[in-house]
């Protein structure tokens, strides 16, 4: 769910606090944060525009 948020979005840190405030669970949070980033990087790497 953050990966396509954020692929679509591009807003790595906002699409993290709107999935931890869907899901209701903190203990995540390194995961979601780092898997935002990782998927923010490759989505910039395939298209210079956001939708």
């Amino acid at each position: 769910m953050i990966a396509f948020l954020n692929c679509i979005t591009r807003a790595p840190f906002s699409s993290a606090i709107i999935v931890l405030q869907m899901t209701d669970n903190h203990s995540l949070i390194f995961s979601i944060i780092l898997s935002g980033m990782v998927f923010s990087f490759l989505s910039s790497m395939e298209s210079t525009v956001s939708i």
